[in-house]
């Protein structure tokens, strides 16, 4: 007896499923590409030109912060942990 049987092909032909652009899975919409997918790649576009304007920016130079100074989100400030409010008027 020979171990070398292979298993019978389907009887039914399975309809193969377009796979995704984007992530490579089996895509479940009529169009082929996830829609979330799609979201992505529209956005690509997007998100390079607004990363590369944000590298262009140039950043301020500032000295780098002690244990017990903080940065105000409102003003960028640099203020004292214990102060409750900024001089801008933001209460941390």
């Amino acid at each position: 007896m020979s171990l070398a049987h292979t298993k019978p092909g389907p009887l039914i032909p399975t309809v193969s499923r377009p796979l995704c652009p984007v992530c490579g899975v089996v895509s479940y919409s009529r169009e082929g590409i996830h829609p979330q997918c799609a979201m992505v790649a529209a956005d690509s576009v997007l998100v390079s030109r607004i990363n590369a304007r944000k590298a262009a920016e140039p950043k301020p130079e500032r000295p780098p912060l002690r244990r017990f100074e903080r940065i105000c989100p409102a003003c960028q400030a640099v203020q004292h942990v214990r102060r409750r409010s900024c001089e801008c008027g933001r209460v941390l």
